[in-house]
């Protein structure tokens, strides 16, 4: 299947109920789980906890498509938003390499509706 950035590789979803995370403490420290950019984002919405969840969320559904992907960090993923606010993916490190070396690209979606946040993330080749 060719679409946005060349042929599908592949397809993940993750749905995160947020109040789940209140009440892990280390998702609040920054190189953790999350990189001090993601942290900083968080600070400035006006709900911390929806959108710590959602970063939470991709970097899940993230993980679930690279299963076979060498080891890399939490916070080797970013979730960053360009002028409009939509999310996208910035690599770090061992995965950036790996991306790069693929020729793969990353897509992103993130939903809120009510008291959860679902992802999907596709993964193609760069066209």
């Amino acid at each position: 299947m060719v679409g946005i950035g060349g042929m599908l590789i592949a397809i993940g979803h993750d749905i995160q109920l947020i109040s789940e995370l209140a009440k892990v403490d280390s998702l609040k420290v920054p190189e953790i789980f999350f990189t001090p950019a993601e942290c900083q984002y968080f600070s400035k919405r006006k709900n911390y906890l929806q959108s710590m969840a959602a970063t939470f969320s991709a970097k899940e559904a993230l993980f679930k498509v690279l299963g076979g992907v060498p080891n890399f960090y939490w916070t080797d993923i970013e979730v960053q938003h360009n002028s409009s606010y939509a999310p996208y993916f910035e690599f770090h490190g061992s995965l950036a390499e790996y991306f790069i070396k693929q020729n793969w690209t990353a897509h992103l979606s993130i939903s809120h509706s009510g008291d959860y946040v679902s992802t999907f993330v596709t993964i193609s080749t760069r066209s």
